[in-house]
């Protein structure tokens, strides 16, 4: 069943760790390294294969690929080069100790174009990666571990390699104290066809077991079980996440993913989806690939016709769309009728194709002499309503032929101090601007059924620069590593795997970013990305044109960037097929934008008299005090009141929170309404109507309303007995408890007002005196006083 005592059984199981690491000797901690380079006491690479031992006598094992380069240096050894390319680097260590890995860490450096993926692994298990670049060098380093690492292997490995790399060292450090074992699985992970059983367990004794079914971390996922020796019976894809527990310690999370399929039989009717088929061709496990299978799919792109072998060549895909999707090779139609022309399928078909799957060039796909097992027409495309909604109000909406393509709207005006950015399908947007797909002005997209389009608005502020960088004038700050160039526009040519235009990295973030491209002779899984850095050196690919995407005539790209992250910005081309020429780059950068939001609030305009006070209730609105005005609250304060500044400037009033407004400048103020509400003063004796009515106190209370009268600006009682008056629209007034017959007025004790109580009938005697909460004293000692309506000290 389902562990729910899991939290506490974890708090429990952390206290008592805690109190056996107080009271038990635990080892200290161990750090082995291995360094590289010409120093004394260093291992050199030098060759495709090299050992050497670390600090710790533990031997490593670096394997590289793609190079005969090796030059050692007095802190580093230097795999590969420009002129010999390293293509894979691979360092190795077995451990037989019983020990516990706490960090993991390795220094490397990169040359200009030097691109790579850093891994670093445990028995497998992934726990940090980090990227190379070219223009400093790396350190990527994981702490906070407790992993077990008896027969399991240390590695790191660098992938994707563009040129060559610096090996500084690797360094580990590790416990022999208290540990626990991870647990094992029974069932290695890996794709199975039907149901399979998996088993858990844990060599340390006495330590219980805890996972999840969905992925999530058990040690925070409220979906946790404890396992109690039942193997988990799964039949769908499941990642089994676990860690074991003793009163003592814990172990690391670790991880299996199954994939299931479902029938392995593989009939029509069963027949696989295009991820399963790629997973088949992809996974080295039992599978006869010469077998012929079904697989279903949409066809998304139709090639050639060839007219010898009456055959077409078409792509088919999960959706429909060109992502993911699988070549059928010279394919005939149903039940291996030959094709008479191109025009015999169609693209938005679905099908089911039977042949034999195979993976060439890099292309998942059929083999010839596939034929089709199903066909069904593309349903024919109806009518569907297209609306666009701005600031919560649909300006627009059209019929549109389904499929075809719309064209949006121009934009729309800035709307109280917020900017257009792009309309999104989504119904609502993260406020600081991630992950929203912007269409812009005069962009073309196929009509969907029933889509609703809205504005998406934020702040803007700085100033828009601009930077250029073409062929005629290379700006100061750029990099490229191009190759050889074209003698005509575009210039820069792209030719080999990683060739790129980079800029130089911005103190402000980009907005924009535009460039000319053409491809030539692109085909096969040629690819041109464009990608973005953010502040903390992490790249983000934003935008990836296949090699159907690349126009083969000068065509200018423009992308508009939503979010404020991106610092410097970068055009790379992969090759398999052709190349790709590029120039005139244009990046704007120094706008910030902020609060990005589908509705924008509206304001109030409030005018605060010469007095500099007003009142001010809104039931349903959240109000942004702007500069120069503070909104005040009162509280109870014996039989009097006491003032408290609750909301100064772009603090946030809530509904429904009456207040009195002060200003040492009157004017005409505009309140803007929040979305995100204050916080409510308890005890706030101020209270409001929406409209003007007819308010009653409570038994024993008496009501008071904002005047200018004799004692200057204060609360005076609203009518002569304080039971009842008419309140104005949207004003606020004092309801307060009265001991006895009501006072007359009670003064602000804000703008230089006394907070107090004073009695109006006091006023004509010469020697009466009054505390300070409006009572008369006989007798006083000393103490501070009112005398009429002074305060006085005796």
């Amino acid at each position: 069943m389902k562990h729910f005592t899991h939290y506490i059984t974890r708090l429990v199981g952390v206290f008592a760790m805690l109190m056996a690491w107080n009271g038990a000797a635990v080892a200290a901690s161990i750090t082995g390294q291995i360094l590289f380079g010409s120093a004394a006491g260093s291992t050199k690479i030098e060759a495709a294969t090299v050992s050497g031992n670390d600090s710790q006598s533990r031997k490593w094992t670096i394997v590289t690929a793609g190079t005969t380069s090796y030059t050692q240096n007095g802190s580093y050894s230097q795999v590969g080069s420009s002129k010999s390319h390293a293509t894979s680097l691979t360092a190795t260590m077995s451990c037989a100790d019983d020990i516990t890995i706490t960090s993991f860490e390795v220094k490397m450096g990169g040359f200009t174009g030097t691109a790579g993926s850093i891994d670093l692994s445990i028995g497998g298990s992934s726990v940090k990666t980090g990227s190379l670049n070219g223009t400093s060098d790396v350190t990527v380093s994981v702490s906070g571990l407790k992993v077990s690492a008896k027969g399991k292997n240390l590695v790191v490995s660098l992938t994707g390699i563009a040129k060559g790399v610096k090996v500084y060292y690797i360094k580990y450090t590790y416990s022999t104290g208290i540990g626990v074992d991870d647990p094992t699985f029974s069932l290695p992970a890996g794709t199975y066809t039907g149901a399979q059983d998996v088993a858990l367990s844990c060599e340390t004794a006495g330590a219980k077991i805890f996972y999840t079914t969905d992925g999530s971390d058990p040690t925070e996922s409220e979906d946790v079980y404890e396992y109690t020796g039942t193997p988990i019976h799964i039949t769908t894809t499941t990642v089994i996440t676990a860690y074991a527990q003793t009163d003592d310690d814990m172990s690391s999370v670790v991880a299996a993913t199954y994939n299931i399929l479902q029938d392995p039989t593989n009939t029509k009717e069963t027949a696989y989806t295009v991820a399963e088929a790629k997973d088949i061709i992809d996974r080295d496990y039992d599978y006869d690939l010469t077998k012929k299978v079904y697989v279903k799919g949409k066809i998304c792109q139709i090639d050639s016709y060839s007219g010898t072998n009456k055959t077409i060549t078409y792509w088919i895909s999960e959706d429909g769309t060109k992502t993911d999707k699988f070549e059928v090779y010279s394919g005939l139609g149903l039940d291996g009728a030959a094709f008479n022309s191109i025009d015999d399928i169609e693209v938005g078909a679905e099908v089911i194709v039977y042949g034999v799957i195979q993976k060439y060039n890099a292309i998942y796909e059929f083999d010839k002499n596939n034929q089709l097992a199903e066909y069904k027409e593309p349903a024919p495309m109806g009518q569907c309503s297209v609306s666009w909604s701005v600031n919560g109000t649909v300006t627009g909406t059209e019929s549109q032929l389904q499929g075809a393509a719309l064209t949006f709207p121009a934009n729309p005006a800035m709307i109280d101090g917020m900017t257009f950015m792009g309309w999104t399908a989504a119904t609502s947007v993260d406020p600081v601007g991630n992950g929203i797909a912007f269409v812009a002005e005069g962009a073309t997209v196929p009509a969907q059924a029933a889509v609703t389009y809205y504005a998406v608005f934020a702040k803007v502020s700085g100033v828009v620069s601009t930077d250029t960088f073409d062929s005629s004038d290379e700006t100061a700050g750029w990099t490229k590593w191009v190759g050889s160039n074209y003698s005509g526009t575009p210039k820069f040519k792209l030719d080999g795997i990683g060739k790129y235009v980079s800029s130089p990295t911005y103190t402000s973030p980009i907005n924009e970013f535009s460039f000319t491209f053409k491809g030539n002779a692109v085909s096969g899984t040629s690819q041109l990305s464009v990608i973005a850095t953010d502040k903390d050196n992490v790249q983000k690919t934003i935008k990836t044109y296949a090699a159907e995407d690349i126009p083969t005539t000068a065509t200018t790209e423009t992308i508009k960037i939503a979010s404020s992250e991106y610092y410097s910005i970068m055009v790379e081309y992969w090759k398999d097929n052709g190349n790709v020429a590029v120039d005139d780059f244009v990046v704007k950068y120094g706008i910030t934008r902020s609060d990005y939001t589908l509705l924008v609030p509206a304001s109030l305009d409030v005018t605060i008299g010469s007095t500099g006070f007003s009142t001010l209730y809104y039931s349903d609105k959240n109000m942004k005090v702007p500069a120069g005005v503070s909104a005040w609250t009162y509280a109870q304060s014996g039989e009097g009141i006491s003032a408290t500044e609750s909301y100064k400037e772009d603090d946030v009033i809530p509904a429904g929170e009456a207040v009195v407004l002060y200003t040492t400048s009157p004017a005409t103020y505009t309140f803007r309404f929040a979305v995100t509400a204050g916080e409510k003063v308890e005890g706030n004796l101020l209270k409001g109507t929406d409209e003007s009515q007819t308010v009653t106190a409570a038994a024993g209370n008496a009501l008071y309303k904002l005047g200018n009268g004799s004692k200057g600006v204060a609360f005076y009682l609203a009518s002569a007995d304080g039971s009842s008056f008419t309140n104005g629209a949207h004003k606020a007034y004092l309801e307060i408890a009265e001991s006895s017959s009501a006072r007359d007025f009670f003064e602000l004790g804000v703008g230089g007002n006394t907070t107090g109580i004073e009695a109006s009938k006091a006023a004509t005697a010469t020697n009466e005196v009054f505390d300070l909460a409006g009572r008369r004293i006989g007798n006083a000692g000393k103490g501070l006083y009112i005398v009429n309506g002074k305060k006085v000290v005796k």
